[in-house]
Order: structure tokens, then sequence, then C-alpha cells
């Protein structure tokens, strides 16, 4: 076995983690967005003040409907062959 190997291993071990936390950290990113922005519409902070429950319901109706959609989405791309790759991230 040459040395190579074992500095390919480290290299590929090295990258994977270095994605899966550039995915944590954009994960993180989106969900405090959303959290922002949902704050400064109840709020009021540059645009008119929203009741919690209509943005809670609106968060609500996107969840299922991404949800659903995703539902749809899945056996419609295997029947025309398009894999999708799960663990791939960024």
């Amino acid at each position: 076995k040459c040395s190579y190997d074992g500095r390919l291993q480290a290299q590929v071990k090295r990258i994977t983690a270095n994605t899966n936390l550039k995915s944590l950290l954009c994960r993180s990113a989106a969900a405090l967005d959303i959290f922002a922005v949902g704050l400064m519409a109840i709020l009021g902070l540059l645009l008119t003040p929203i009741p919690w429950s209509f943005v809670v319901l609106l968060l609500g109706l996107t969840l299922v409907y991404l949800l659903l959609l995703d539902v749809i989405k899945v056996p419609i791309m295997s029947k025309i062959g398009i894999q999708g790759d799960r663990d791939k991230t960024l």
C-alpha cells in the first residue's frame, strides 16, 4: 500500500466533514432567516404588523405544501429516470 492512499483517504474525510459543516451552517442560516422575517412581520419592523397567528398559519401551510410537493416529485422523478442523491449537500 503506498502512502498516497492514506493521504487521499484523509483528504476525503476532511472534505466530507467540511461539507457536513457547510450543510449545517446553510440550514441554520435559512432557519434563522425565516425566524427573523417572521419576527419582523409580527413586530411590524419595516412593514405593517401581521398577527402572530397568521404568520404561524403561513409557515404551517408552506411546510405542508413542501412536503406534499416532495411526495409527488419523488415518484415522478424516479419514473422518468432522474435519481437524486439525498446524501449530497452543497
